[in-house]
């Protein structure tokens, strides 16, 4: 470039040209700073829509004036593109050039510029100049703050800054990224009238899934309190970000998610307990699911297909005494039920509206699960209404519909005659609602056994929930920490719902036993005991595709209130309607994970992203309390479902446990260890805690994991090993397959080319043998054609001669000798026929034509 307009000034001076018809353009100009960079070895970027990097063109001096000095202007060059993010290599630049100048300032532009969006998703807000506090740095870091129909995201403009932020994961993307639907506390902090800077502007933001950000505004620019108006507010379920998001939608996902959980294929085909369905029905069922396995696995790799879906055999004898009752079409009789649901098959439809007029909110007992083999179900029910008190709606005839349905579901076991009803509550509880709600629970019910499980309310969880989460987010001396989780006494509930839990697998699995299972109103505790225990039994419900379906079946459609318990969009979090429910499954269902490691397909991170999916709202599958909500909603037409984001190929494997081995588990159960030592804290609660919390609950941990090391549970008394001892055994497994294959590919490559040239000398062989075959073929076509000549002549020279007929010739042998006529079998037979009157000569074509001759002469 600076030889080129040496050269350009030189020439007008020198009055060669008058003016400068040699302009470069834009793609000139590129292929010389590429070439220019190439001498440098730094690799220039051209961005699609980036300014084009001109240079200005020098002024084409005056004949008498002399020209001034070239300058030496270098390109710049825009190096090292991160995540929208450039660093300015500038080479020294000319002073005082304004167009240089503009053009840095366009750069700097770009380098503020909008964050990436999702489908559907619009800014509403924004300032480029805001601060987030780094609380493990102590600083703060300066960026652009946008507001949008879904979130909050804070994106750093200095890529210093952002390098610290997300490579060395100070602050992870979850930090820069609110949602608004989470967010339940929003404080103004600093003195706003006689602040000076942003340090004393703040915004404080917390969020459900245990976040607290803090932002700096600069007062002269006045967004703090726009900002502060906007986030301040309630957010109705209709202003949540799942109608407007575009991914995963019903008509662009992979897999439907709202058409996961049918009735029929969960209980008709895969757990064979209905009546109404033949042999025929079940093999029809059974093609059904097959063409849903291969859709599944459209997309899938050959190793992950047989975790996809689930094939059972269909036995030759199997207790199918459940029916679907459809009593329930337009949710006027049970509100919070479903459409469809499964009761025992003798009982009819207007049995089942008097049972429900007995128990509480209507919800009748119902099956969940049910083990085709035994007999032995799982049912699930809400409290009966059988109290003292002003509420009590007792009526003799809905009590005894209600006992008639139990003795229904006494039959339909024919391995026992007894039925165990758990009561989850603490007896002192259900004897409070026996005289304030006039409800209760089952006494006096014939060949039944009452057993109260002791687990407590929502008040309770949600006072250990808020106690628990002050220690993990607090930075307390490493001697106090383990002293204050034990004070919250959340590990004591984790560990009552699992012996509830357990309680019900061994009648179910051991003693043969059908159980009813609830609580109050059945669609807290009782979703949390029935969900585990059908997941300690069945190994379908410890595969991705398995555990969606349950919280489908066990969760959403029986009417679990998730609205009342999480309150997405409300500012809310800790009232008395609210309780960590979902939050304690999710957990309990870690501590499985973690004691049996190699029997479950999904891993911890599908735990976490569950959760957040389930604050953030961003999917219709957790909106609304009951499926007659969602249906007037409309939500399988208007939103996506979180299943079609977990099964879809691409974000699949980010959720698979590397250890799982369904070879091992398929058939088994898996037992719980319900000891102290065995429990481990959740990684949710420390995701967002500051680094000292971290560091001391890793230490605790360790500590933990070296206690846990000298001890054997007595669930794994029967296989003799310890968790850790089961992962080491399969991680020993697994490499030794990674070297026999290793082996077998080096094998296999080092006989490749023996392989090849075998293969290639057989392929000549076979060419060579070909033309022969082909060569041959066309003699014997020839002979063929001859021989047939010949018979033709033989024949005509007797017909010539009427003497001479083959006749005369039998009866006068005397007379004449017989004629050699060469006769050839067409089936390469040399043989002779049976009834030949002449010999068959095998002689060649030469031979044959001299016979011809003698024959004629003869004849003559």
């Amino acid at each position: 470039l600076l030889r080129f307009m040496i050269k350009k000034s030189l020439l007008n001076k020198l009055g060669l040209r008058s003016e400068p018809e040699a302009i470069m353009n834009n793609d000139t100009k590129k292929k010389i700073m590429v070439k220019k960079a190439s001498k440098r070895k730094v690799k220039p970027l051209f961005v699609g829509d980036m300014p084009s990097l001109t240079i200005p063109e020098p002024a084409a001096p005056s004949k008498t004036v002399d020209p001034a000095p070239a300058v030496t202007t270098q390109p710049i060059v825009i190096k090292n593109v991160r995540d929208d993010h450039f660093s300015i290599d500038d080479e020294p630049l000319s002073p005082g050039t304004q167009k240089v100048q503009m053009h840095q300032n366009k750069l700097n532009n770009l380098i503020a510029s909008d964050p990436s969006l999702f489908d559907g998703e619009v800014i509403l807000e924004k300032d480029r100049r805001v601060h987030i506090w780094n609380e493990h740095h102590s600083q703060w870091v300066i960026g652009s703050f946008y507001v949008t129909n879904f979130r909050i995201i804070f994106k750093p403009q200095e890529r210093s800054s952002y390098v610290a932020l997300k490579m060395k994961k100070v602050v992870s993307h979850n930090h820069s990224s609110i949602p608004i639907m989470s967010i339940y506390k929003i404080e103004k902090s600093g003195q706003s009238t006689h602040a000076k800077d942003y340090m004393n502007h703040v915004l404080e933001l917390q969020s459900k899934d245990f976040k607290t950000t803090r932002f700096g505004f600069y007062p002269s620019r006045n967004t703090r309190s726009k900002f502060f108006t906007l986030l301040s507010v309630d957010y109705s379920i209709k202003q949540s970000f799942a109608f407007d998001n575009e991914a995963y939608s019903p008509k662009n996902a992979f897999i439907d998610g709202w058409s996961l959980f049918n009735l029929y294929r969960e209980f008709g085909y895969r757990q064979r307990v209905l009546m109404d369905l033949t042999v025929d029905e079940l093999k029809q069922l059974k093609s059904l699911e097959r063409e849903h396995i291969t859709k599944m696995a459209k997309g899938y790799e050959k190793s992950v297909l047989k975790y996809c879906a689930y094939d059972p055999m269909i036995p030759e004898h199997y207790h199918a005494d459940w029916r679907i009752c459809s009593v329930n079409q337009n949710f006027q009789k049970m509100p919070t039920y479903p459409r469809w649901f499964v009761v025992p098959a003798k009982i009819t439809d207007e049995l089942v509206v008097q049972c429900s007029e007995f128990r509480s909110k209507q919800r009748i007992p119902i099956l969940s699960w049910c083990n085709c083999e035994t007999g032995a179900a799982l049912i699930r029910s809400s409290q009966p209404m059988m109290g003292i008190g002003p509420h009590s709606t007792f009526k003799s005839k809905h009590k005894s519909a209600d006992r008639e349905m139990i003795q229904y579901i006494i039959q339909s076991n024919p391995n026992s005659k007894h039925l165990m009803i758990l009561d989850l509550r603490p007896k002192l509880n259900a004897s409070a609602n026996k005289v304030f709600r006039g409800a209760g629970y089952e006494s006096g019910y014939k060949n039944c056994d009452l057993h109260f499980m002791n687990i407590d309310n929502i008040h309770v969880m949600r006072k250990s929930f808020v106690q628990m989460l002050s220690v993990c987010q607090s930075t307390g001396g490493c001697d106090t920490f383990e002293v204050l989780v034990d004070n919250s006494k959340w590990f004591d509930h984790i560990k009552v719902t699992l012996r509830a839990s357990l309680f019900c697998v061994m009648n179910i699995e051991q003693n043969c036993t059908s159980v009813l299972v609830h609580c109050s109103d059945g669609w807290d505790r009782t979703s949390q005991v029935c969900a585990l225990s059908q997941i300690m039994m069945d190994s379908y419900y410890r595969t991705l595709e398995g555990i969606a379906v349950l919280i489908e079946k066990d969760w959403i459609s029986v009417g679990h209130q998730f609205h009342k318990r999480i309150g997405p969009g409300q500012k809310s979090f800790f009232s008395d309607e609210r309780g960590p429910i979902f939050f304690q499954f999710l957990d309990c269902l870690y501590q499985l994970m973690c004691q049996h490691p190699t029997s479950f397909e999904y891993n911890e991170r599908f735990l976490n992203v569950l959760m957040d999916e389930v604050y953030a709202c961003k999917y219709g599958t957790f909106l609304f309390d009951t499926e007659s909500e969602r249906a007037s909603a409309n939500l399988s037409s208007s939103t996506p479902s979180i299943w079609s984001f977990f099964l879809d190929p691409l974000n699949r494997d980010s959720f698979i446990n590397p250890l799982y081995d369904p070879q091992l588990t398929s058939h088994t159960t898996i037992i719980p260890d319900l000891r102290r030592s065995s429990f481990r804290l959740w990684s949710y609660w420390l995701r967002h805690s500051t680094a000292s919390s971290k560091s001391l609950f890793s230490s605790k941990i360790s500590s933990w994991m070296e206690h846990q090391q000298c001890l054997i549970p007595y669930t794994y008394h029967h296989q003799h090993e310890t968790p850790y001892v089961a992962i080491q055994k399969r991680s020993l497994y697994l490499f030794q397959q990674i070297s026999d294959l290793r082996m077998q590919q080096s094998k296999s490559e080092s006989r490749t080319e023996d392989t090849i040239s075998v293969f290639q000398n057989e392929i000549r062989k076979l060419q060579v043998y070909k033309h022969r075959f082909e060569d041959v073929h066309q003699e014997n076509l020839l002979l063929k054609k001859e021989l047939s000549s010949l018979r033709q002549k033989v024949s005509s020279s007797f017909n010539d001669d009427d003497d001479l007929s083959p006749s005369s010739l039998n009866d006068s042998d005397d007379d004449l000798n017989p004629i050699d006529v060469p006769i050839i079998n067409d089936d390469n037979n040399n043989n002779p026929p049976e009834d030949a009157d002449v010999p068959i000569i095998n002689d060649s074509v030469d031979n044959i034509t001299n016979h011809d001759d003698n024959n004629n002469n003869n004849n003559n």
